[in-house]
């Protein structure tokens, strides 16, 4: 017998149990991919990696995974690495654009966009977004008077997003570990957010937070939420529709003396769209929220309701100068100055979500601009708020914070 028998004899069973051992692995990482748990699934396509090398069809699974997880530096590395397999997939270079951008790196994300450009469907949205590459540089070597601060106190290793002020409580979502038992919601497995609270201390600042309503506070997610002066709260939680997919719905309950009372699901939910991010201006005259209910301009778009007689009146949406093809989110209204405050994935911004504001003129939207750098990163920032003595708040999943998400403030500067 020769030695290639050998050879065989020996190292089929290996090859056999490894490529068992590929299928089964995987099958998990799809399992948990099908649901919509990323975190889940990315230990598992590692392993695959581990097990089989880097293979094109579980590389892919894993930058999507890193992108839903705004793992940005993960989900760069492995674009790089499928574009530099198939240089010849002209849709790869505007994948690494984008993550080039969301890490800063613009001059090359430019390089990618204008590629890109040449094969694209839509020529003039890539050239925009080569065009914002340039901006991004130019606004962060600008001079500044803003100093951004991590709430420090307040942030954990998890997520804390959509901050509000009431009765100088600061108020926040987060799915942070809880001691006694680490909630999740019943569709995906995902961590359930809840309503956290945290009060100012004599050295004025924020301290420990804790739950803000054990009643509000479910197992589903509670991502945002607005007050009324007269104590109304209006909340987004997320709960399985008639399809089964996970949606967020508004509701809104009123202030009791033993805490807050019954839910009341908003008027205009309905079962195949998303509500979600509700605000309620000082007077309570105007009451926004956001959507991607049929007939809007892209992804969700930013609606208003008025007030007329103690009544909302149907949704009206803000039109094309603030929406957008892509997706405008957490708006915020004041009153004083008629000025709109919201996140857009589509207009000229740094990467990822970026904060903006309207202004009106003659009762209709002028024009949006972007807050710009050190308030605006190139990675997801959104949810402002704005407090009183114009300190504001928002969240971001800039590098250098002490979770996914973190809450920020700063104070506001007349001369920008």
């Amino acid at each position: 017998m020769n030695i290639r028998f050998w050879v065989l004899c020996f190292f089929s069973p290996i090859l056999v149990f490894a490529q068992g051992q590929f299928v089964r692995t995987k099958a998990i990482a799809d399992a948990f991919l099908a649901v919509r748990q990323y975190n889940s699934a990315i230990p598992y396509y590692k392993k695959c990696i581990k097990i089989a090398g880097d293979k094109d069809s579980v590389v892919y699974f894993l930058a999507h995974c890193y992108l839903q997880t705004d793992c940005n530096k993960e989900a760069l590395k492995a674009h790089q690495y499928l574009l530099q397999q198939h240089p010849e997939r002209d849709t790869l270079h505007f994948a690494l654009a984008e993550m080039l951008k969301k890490n800063a790196h613009y001059a090359e994300a430019k390089k990618h966009f204008l590629f890109f450009q040449k094969k694209a469907k839509n020529p003039e949205r890539v050239k925009e977004l080569a065009a914002s590459c340039d901006s991004a540089i130019v606004w962060r070597k600008q001079p500044h008077r803003i100093k951004i601060q991590n709430i420090g106190w307040v942030n954990t290793s998890f997520s804390e997003i959509s901050p509000c002020i009431l009765n100088n409580e600061l108020l926040f979502s987060s799915d942070r570990e809880e001691v006694i038992i680490r909630k999740k919601d019943g569709f995906s497995g995902a961590p359930s957010f809840d309503f956290y609270s945290s009060s100012k201390g004599s050295d004025s600042t924020w301290q420990t937070p804790k739950p803000f309503s054990l009643f509000l506070n479910s197992s589903n997610h509670e991502t945002s939420c607005t007050f009324t002066s007269l104590g109304k709260m209006y909340l987004a939680r997320a709960k399985p529709d008639k399809d089964n997919s996970m949606r967020l719905k508004l509701y809104s309950c009123e202030k009791e003396k033993l805490g807050w009372g019954k839910l009341n699901g908003f008027i205009f939910n309905d079962s195949l769209s998303s509500f979600a991010q509700p605000f309620v201006d000082e007077g309570d005259k105007l009451f926004f929220f956001v959507s991607d209910m049929p007939g809007g301009f892209g992804g969700t778009d930013i609606y208003v309701c008025a007030n007329v007689d103690g009544k909302w009146t149907d949704p009206f949406n803000l039109g094309s100068i603030v929406n957008t093809k892509g997706n405008e989110t957490y708006p915020f209204y004041s009153a004083s100055d008629e000025k709109l405050y919201f996140s857009s994935d589509w207009h000229t911004g740094l990467g990822g979500q970026d904060i903006f504001v309207a202004e009106q003129k003659n009762g209709d939207w002028a024009k949006v601009a972007n807050l710009k750098h050190p308030i605006n990163s190139s990675a997801d920032d959104f949810g402002f708020f704005q407090g009183k003595n114009k300190i504001n708040y928002f969240s971001s999943n800039r590098e250098g914070g002490k979770g996914k998400e973190d809450l920020y403030s700063y104070e506001s500067v007349n001369s920008r």
